[in-house]
C-alpha cells in the first residue's frame, strides 16, 4: 500500500466517522430532549450499528494490510526526511 492509497483509505474512514457523529447527534436529541416514542429513532439505531460494524471491519483490514507490508517499506521517518 502506497502512502497515496493509505491517505485515501484514511479519508474514507474519516467520512464514516462523520456519519457516526451524525448518528450520535440524533441519539442525543432522542434521549435528552425526550422523543416520546423510541420507534421514531429505530432506523438510526440500526444504521448506527451497521456503520460502526463496517467501520471496525475497514479499520481492521487496513491495520492488517499495513502490518503485512511494514517490513517491505521504508520507515515513515525515512520517507518524510529531506
Amino acid at each position: 500500500m502506497s502512502f497515496r492509497e493509505l491517505a485515501f483509505a484514511i479519508e474514507a474512514l474519516s467520512y464514516d466517522a462523520r456519519e457516526i457523529d451524525s448518528y450520535q447527534e440524533v441519539f442525543f436529541e432522542a434521549i435528552f430532549h425526550g422523543e416520546p416514542t423510541p420507534e421514531a429513532f429505530e432506523w438510526a439505531f440500526y444504521a448506527f450499528g451497521k456503520t460502526t460494524a463496517t467501520l471496525a471491519q475497514k479499520i481492521a483490514e487496513l491495520r492488517d494490510l499495513l502490518f503485512e507490508r511494514l517490513p517491505n517499506e521504508a520507515p515513515v521517518e525515512e520517507a518524510f526526511s529531506n
